[in-house]
């Protein structure tokens, strides 16, 4: 099963919807500042963590209460609306 903490430190299961929440920010974080110092590191692009995404989601075999094929849908939409931009 796939746990998380929710906003009281109690263990809840991770649904379609964290899941969905992860692939939206896919590639959409920065790092920000640390010690008053700019962190920079090359991270790859977000059509390639869409596309890796894809990928290991068909080989991904726990799911659990997770919906796979409204995760994949996402993240195909998502990487075809990169591709616009």
């Amino acid at each position: 099963m796939l746990t998380r903490l929710n906003d009281h430190g109690v263990d809840a299961t991770w649904t379609t919807r964290d899941e969905i929440a992860f692939i939206v920010g896919l590639g959409t974080h920065c790092l920000g500042a640390h010690a008053g110092m700019m962190v920079r590191r090359v991270l790859p692009d977000r059509k390639t963590l869409l596309r890796k995404y894809i990928k290991t989601a068909t080989q991904r075999q726990v799911w659990n209460e997770i919906d796979r094929e409204a995760c994949l849908e996402v993240a195909a939409t998502l990487l075809v609306d990169e591709g616009k931009t």
